[in-house]
């Protein structure tokens, strides 16, 4: 990624492409589903869009401090840069991960293995 050392700050807040449809559920139910096309599996499903979309905005960071700590590659897209008024320890605050806020800008490398 271009434009410095990758950290989990910068991961937390680089936009991902968000796609939402309708899909039947495998009770034969129609939902919707939300995701994010460029993370593999990372989606939601709820009774609406709007449901699908703050469950899956919750569980992201979750996701991706999962793909961090597992010491997996994130796949960032090259041609977006990190959203300046996002608020990393805000993200990480807001879904129960508050001990990794003084990992946000440590490498990416360094991070691979760490529990918390």
């Amino acid at each position: 990624m271009a434009g410095g050392e990758l950290t989990l700050r910068k991961i937390l807040t680089t936009p991902f492409i968000l796609h939402v449809e309708a899909v039947k559920d495998d009770g034969g139910r129609w939902v919707r589903r939300a995701s994010f096309p460029e993370l593999d599996r990372c989606s939601a499903l709820a009774p609406t869009a709007w449901d699908a979309v703050e469950a899956l905005e919750s569980y992201l960071p979750k996701y991706l401090v999962a793909l961090v700590a597992a010491g997996r590659s994130v796949p960032l897209p090259d041609d977006r840069a990190p959203v300046g008024d996002l608020d990393a320890e805000a993200i990480l605050s807001s879904v129960g991960l508050d001990d990794w806020v003084p990992e946000l800008d440590a490498p990416i490398e360094a991070l691979a293995g760490i529990a918390h």
